[in-house]
Order: structure tokens, then sequence, then C-alpha cells
């Protein structure tokens, strides 16, 4: 049995199941504009195959928009740590600059 849940904005009942499931390039291309409407209205995720390979995904904008945020806190966490580490340029920087 699937369980659903309502989309607060949309009012759109989403699925909880993540994936919507696999579709060929070749398929996708006939049917693009269906399979965002798929993936806005449920927020489910639409796995691209070429040659039999997954090779992308369709998939709902608040996932992408928490991957971004992922990848910023992540880059900013390695940035903060590369700044703290002895001998670093910016160690070079403040040295030669008297700070």
């Amino acid at each position: 049995m699937s369980t659903a849940r309502t989309n607060a904005r949309s009012g759109a009942r989403r699925s909880t199941s993540r994936t919507a499931g696999t579709v060929s390039v070749a398929k996708a291309r006939a049917r693009f504009a269906d399979m965002i409407d798929l993936v806005r209205n449920t927020g489910q995720r639409i796995v691209l195959s070429k040659s039999g390979k997954r090779a992308a995904a369709i998939v709902p904008i608040e996932d992408l928009d928490l991957l971004e945020r992922l990848q910023d806190a992540a880059d900013l966490k390695a940035a903060k740590a590369a700044l703290k580490a002895p001998g670093s340029p910016w160690d070079e920087v403040k040295q030669r600059l008297g700070l």
C-alpha cells in the first residue's frame, strides 16, 4: 500500500516513494512534459538511462535546492579547514603583511 502526504505549498498529494522508475532517454524525449509534471506534482524522481546505464535524473526542485545547500556547506567547511591549516596561503599572506 502506498502512503501519501500533502504538499503544503501546492496542496498536491505526494507519494512517499522517492523514485518513480527508470526511463530510457529516447522514451523520455517523447514524454518529457509528462515526466516534469509527475516530478513536480508527486515529488518523485525519474532516473534516465542511456545504453542501459543510469545516466541522469529528473528531480524535484526541492531536492536540487537541498543538494546545493549541502554542497555549499561542505565547501565552506573545507575552505575553513584549509584556512586554519598551518602553511596555508592565507598564513603566508598574513605573515608578509605583518598581520
